[in-house]
């Protein structure tokens, strides 16, 4: 026989099982038993017409909820919160997050829960978007086909566009089968690319579709709720190819605009969204379209200008100028000329008076010089040794040829050998032994 649990044993694996099992509610009910403890807690029951279940707003909790404060028996509210077990009484009970009013902000209540649901789970997160690319060759877009959606995405569309082809996917966006109807519509669309994919030949000239527009006109958020459904949620967070949500207008958000790789405002934005590239492509390709003209007239006026300088009519107006500068030059000959002639017969008859004048001076200086030459030689002739010799004289000289005077001759020692020179000869002589 198994051991008997502990009461707190027991409670325990409850309270455990509750909280894992429902670790957030969403509860509406009327309020009974409302009452707030000295320490700042509201505890109150939540009732309808078979059942009530207990509800604990803590402190930290109740500053946030300041409908608490105003909060009477009777009132019918929705409770957010989380399920509790109090292992004292061994009761469970609601431990509320957040409190509003039952009514319109039902919905709105549903997608904050949902939003934040999504979120935790990792739905909203950006390393899972995809990019849209730049150049989509077809789109398909799911929506209404009689709706205004559809309509205001095509005119942008055919206005802004050359590249892409639209496919339209029908589907209902609004009511309760709308969000079925939504994620098979992205059923077909994976259908179809699959078809073209296996069966080619059967869809030739087809293109594979490269992203999915879901797109709907404003309305009410019951109107936009089939976009807040879990479901579609998850078939978009699943979806392969590039989605984007043009859902309402630009004030309205839904479960579908977090979960897309891309949100845009309005069926109008997601169709220039879609474009921008093509409309950027273009203006870049008309500005260097501006550029390449005004390059090419440039080129064009260079080559004109370059074509004139070498214009044989060009070539015949430099000729002509030219000839008729030579002809002023001949026509001005005559008087260039006989100034230079006078000019030159005046230097003629100079270089003849210059060279009369050179030769009577050439003449002078040779007479002179002839004179001075005559002088020079009679001078030279009376101190030739010869010309003493002559007139009846000797002269001494030694072994060396040079002259011996007297004085030396009587100095030298006996036996010196000299030579002794008359008009008529040389002679030899010696030193005499000295007495």
């Amino acid at each position: 026989m198994a051991r008997p649990l502990k009461v707190s044993e027991i409670l325990a694996q409850i309270k455990g099982l509750l909280e894992s099992t429902f670790p957030e509610v969403l509860v509406e009910g009327e309020v009974s038993n409302f009452s707030k403890a000295s320490s700042g807690h509201y505890y109150f029951s939540l009732s309808d017409e078979a059942a009530s279940i207990s509800v604990a707003f803590f402190r930290g909790d109740a500053l946030l909820n300041p409908l608490l404060k105003s909060l009477a028996d009777g009132q019918k509210v929705i409770v957010v919160g989380r399920i509790g077990v109090y292992p004292k009484r061994g009761t469970f009970q609601i431990i509320g997050a957040k409190i509003y009013p039952f009514g319109a902000g039902n919905l709105k209540i549903q997608f904050e829960l949902l939003k934040k649901k999504l979120a935790e789970k990792g739905l909203f997160d950006l390393e899972h978007k995809k990019s849209i690319p730049p150049f989509p060759r077809r789109v398909a877009i799911i929506t209404a086909l009689d709706g205004a959606a559809l309509q205001d995405f095509r005119q942008v569309y055919q206005r802004r566009s050359v590249l892409m082809d639209i496919l339209v996917v029908p589907s209902l966006v609004q009511g309760e089968q709308a969000a079925l109807a939504l994620c098979a519509a992205l059923k077909k669309v994976l259908a179809y690319n699959h078809a073209l994919q296996e069966h080619p030949a059967q869809h030739a000239g087809e293109l594979p579709i490269e992203v999915v527009v879901l797109a709907r006109g404003g309305g009410s958020m019951e109107d936009l709720w089939c976009f807040n459904d879990e479901a579609l949620a998850y078939a978009i967070y699943d979806f392969p190819l590039p989605l984007i949500s043009a859902v309402g207008h630009q004030v309205d958000f839904t479960i579908a605009d977090f979960v897309a790789d891309q949100r845009a405002e309005t069926p109008t934005a997601a169709a220039e969204l879609l474009t921008a590239a093509q409309i950027d492509l273009r203006q870049r390709l008309g500005q260097s379209g501006q550029h390449l003209k005004q390059a090419m007239l440039l080129i064009l006026m260079q080559a004109q200008r370059q074509l004139a300088q070498v214009h044989p009519r060009r070539w015949e107006q430099a000729l002509k100028r030219q000839w008729q500068e030579a002809q002023a030059i001949i026509r001005r000959w005559p008087q260039m000329i006989w100034p230079l002639k006078s000019k030159i017969q005046e230097s003629c008859q100079l270089l003849d008076e210059l060279k009369t004048k050179m030769m009577w001076e050439l003449q002078k200086k040779m007479q002179q010089a002839q004179l001075l030459l005559t002088k020079l030689h009679t001078a030279l002739g009376a101190g030739d040794p010869r010309q003493i010799l002559g007139r009846g004289y000797t002269m001494l000289t030694d072994e060396q040829q040079k002259v011996v005077s007297y004085a030396a001759f009587q100095q030298a020692t006996a036996g010196q050998k000299y030579q002794l020179h008359f008009k008529e000869g040389v002679g030899h002589v010696a030193k005499e032994t000295q007495e």
